[in-house]
């Protein structure tokens, strides 16, 4: 298995060892090739080597990835090889591993189509994602398993006969692909008819273009900030996600690429979710009954459902995600394609 990272402590990919510690369960060993090393625990099967990946040393990481790579494939023969969203590292290896005969498969689930991407499909056995429009790559190579998120980390909030359409809240990185300022606008829009709403957005910019982006924004809507409506915090751990959800009455998001595992979260909650996202429309459905699916109207269609409506709606995407979306679900189906 490839990936970035194996720490508990990394903010965006500490799902990685979860992954790892699942497939383990279902192999005699488990070998991980990964970026870094910081904290974390695997079960003794698994057998963990850093390739001490440093940013700006492109050159050097690729060469240092690839000995300890080559190295291992040719001497271990592994049945298979799991690359988990390291489309650039799986670029550089796929054409050795496919020389070597050694199913390889990637998981991507990004619609943003790579150079690395569109290099490694003519080399990887398959492309394995969560729903088959959060793959830029189509064709027979492309596997759909859903995404991976345990339900026994999520306690779902049924709803209560007084619930109101207050608090808002929206959970991801503060990159320009996440569409902050048309979640903000909405919902100027919105408290114009329901001024006591409240919206937190929870996350940082993940690159030094987005962190340009992010503080125009947060500068642009400082005098909404003062108003104490409108509240910026910085990202929390993956392991706090499930707890901070249930403070509010609404997750709020207009991302348009993947199905966004922050999506699948708040729905294993039972938060309603207004949302643009057209994957996550085709998972579960929009709430409003119009042709073209906006945030407004999806705000005024869930404020417009009766507590009994809503909640048993609510319940039925849960088990939609515990069906589609669970750990379980996603580790029996890579296992079923990797052995």
């Amino acid at each position: 298995m490839i990936n970035y990272c194996m720490d508990e402590e990394d903010r965006l990919l500490s799902h990685q060892i979860q992954a790892v510690n699942r497939l383990a369960e279902s192999f005699v060993d488990v070998y991980v090739i990964t970026g870094k090393i910081g904290k974390y625990k695997s079960p003794p099967n698994v057998h963990v080597m850093s390739s001490q990946w440093k940013s700006g040393y492109n050159i050097l990481n690729a060469l240092r990835f690839l000995s300890i790579a080559l190295r291992f494939v040719v001497s271990k023969r592994p049945i298979s090889i799991f690359s988990h969203m390291t489309e650039v590292l799986t670029a550089l290896l796929a054409p050795f591993t496919k020389l070597l005969g050694i199913p390889h498969y990637l998981w991507y689930a990004h619609t943003h189509p790579s150079i690395f991407l569109r290099w490694g499909k003519f080399w990887v056995t398959g492309i394995i994602t969560s729903t088959i429009g959060s793959c830029p790559i189509k064709g027979p190579k492309v596997l759909a398993i859903g995404q991976a998120i345990d339900p026994d980390d999520y306690n779902f909030n049924k709803l209560g006969s007084s619930y109101s359409l207050n608090n808002f809240v929206h959970i991801g990185r503060f990159d320009p692909s996440k569409n902050i300022e048309q979640i903000i606008r909405s919902l100027q829009e919105f408290r114009k008819a329901h001024p006591g709403i409240s919206l937190t957005l929870i996350g940082q910019p993940s690159t030094p273009a987005a962190t340009v982006h992010a503080a125009q924004i947060i500068k642009k809507y400082e005098e909404d900030v003062k108003d104490g409506w409108l509240n910026f915090r910085d990202s929390i751990p993956r392991s706090e996600v499930s707890v901070e959800l249930l403070k509010y009455d609404c997750f709020i998001h207009a991302y348009t690429g993947s199905l966004d595992k922050a999506l699948v979260e708040a729905t294993m909650v039972g938060l309603p979710i207004a949302t643009i996202n057209p994957e996550y429309l085709v998972e579960f459905g929009p709430w409003s009954k119009g042709s073209q699916v906006s945030l407004l109207e999806e705000l005024d269609a869930i404020n417009g459902e009766s507590s009994e409506n809503l909640g048993s709606e609510l319940y039925n995407r849960r088990k939609i995600c515990e069906e589609k979306h669970s750990i379980a679900h996603w580790s029996e189906s890579l296992t079923d394609i990797l052995s």
